[in-house]
């Protein structure tokens, strides 16, 4: 009988999880742009007419995400919201369509949608503007691409990366924007806290010049162990800026916790560089290098790659995948990233599921055992 109420307990349980986990996934704390790009229909247009009650648009344009297509209509109407801060002859793109829940989603005059303003309704000077820099670039992007891509935003403390997964052939991740600015030189001074940098090379991601010549960084932690008074090293800040006693000095501090990416610096016979990096991450280690190597960003393909250790790294080449690093042969694989992730969300979640149902039955089957001795003992 114990055992019976057991295996009941656990299956209830389990009856009940994917319930929760659905809650906790669909939780109602969504971006706008969340809600703009998971919608399946999207117009272009400009604002002709506004009024307390409605507001037009001239349609221009018309794309969605799935391959039927509609007729495009001449105006669009839309609810009047205030929040909107719409006026005549505003440019504008405005989706419909959300697939998050409809009581997750602000009221935007209509459910499931969201709007922004744009600088133009030809693409080829079309940007879609954006508080923050990085949702400007990623949603510019996606517009000009006609939502063919699925898009995800990492941040860290030495810059934000913005990788995109083509929607309907998702073989690997390709990075679209990468705030960097790798600089390289040569250890002067190093105590337990601080080292003396002397730069004789850097590479940044808007190609920008740094006025440079020498940077001292302190620590709490010991981000340097290991190196030693001229050894070659390479580091990546997110910000730099001079703030030392002279103008081409700059003093930073890089906290115990900072993940700062720091590499050391092998300079082969043939001349070129190769940077290690200290957390011995081969895949990392051959980005940078070529990086550094090609003196920017370009566009890199990421197969099942995330913020930390890739799977493979490719530079794309005149519509070529040119192979960097591979630790596996992965990219005749076609595996649906969007499952891979959602699967890898799941199993944490499943695991404290099972473990706390496993918990209570475990004090519910005690519990009754403690009772019955109590019982028989009267």
């Amino acid at each position: 009988m114990i055992l019976k109420n057991f295996f009941k307990i656990i299956l209830t349980g389990l009856m009940i999880l994917p319930l929760w986990l659905t809650e906790t996934a669909y939780g109602c704390y969504y971006h706008p742009y969340e809600v703009f790009m998971t919608s399946s229909q999207f117009y272009i247009g400009e604002v002709v007419a506004i009024d307390e009650s409605e507001i037009l648009i001239d349609v221009a344009d018309y794309f969605t995400t799935n391959e039927e297509s509609e007729t495009i209509p001449e105006v669009l109407s839309l609810g009047s919201n205030i929040s909107w801060h719409l006026e005549l002859g505003d440019y504008v793109i405005v989706s419909f369509g959300s697939g998050i829940p409809d009581e997750c989603v602000p009221y935007t005059g209509l459910p499931g949608s969201e709007i922004f303003h744009v600088t133009s309704l030809d693409y080829a000077t079309l940007r879609v503007n954006a508080v923050v820099d990085q949702d400007r670039i990623m949603l510019t992007n996606f517009v000009n691409h006609r939502a063919t891509y699925v898009y995800r935003l990492s941040g860290s403390p030495t810059g934000s990366i913005i990788y995109r997964t083509h929607r309907y052939n998702p073989i690997g991740s390709t990075i679209i924007h990468y705030e960097f600015n790798l600089i390289v030189g040569q250890i002067t001074t190093i105590d337990e806290d601080a080292v003396t940098i002397e730069v004789w090379d850097y590479v940044t991601s808007d190609g920008r010049e740094l006025a440079l010549d020498r940077l001292s960084l302190r620590s709490s932690g010991q981000p340097f162990e290991g190196f030693n008074v001229g050894d070659d090293i390479a580091i990546n800040l997110r910000h730099t800026g001079v703030s030392g006693e002279d103008a081409r000095t700059m003093s930073t501090y890089v906290p115990r916790f900072h993940s700062t990416d720091i590499f050391s610096v092998n300079i082969l016979d043939d001349g070129s560089m190769h940077l290690e990096y200290i957390r011995e991450d081969s895949s990392v280690s051959a980005f940078y290098t070529d990086l550094l190597q090609h003196r920017s960003i370009n566009a890199y393909v990421v197969t099942f790659g995330g913020v930390g250790r890739y799977k493979s790294v490719a530079r794309l080449v005149d519509d070529e995948l040119v192979m960097i690093y591979e630790q596996e042969e992965v990219l005749e694989e076609l595996v649906d990233l969007a499952d891979e992730a959602w699967v890898e969300r799941l199993i944490p979640w499943v695991t404290v599921g099972i473990g706390g149902v496993l918990g209570v039955a475990v004090v519910v089957v005690v519990t009754k055992k403690r009772k019955r001795m109590v019982d028989d003992g009267k």
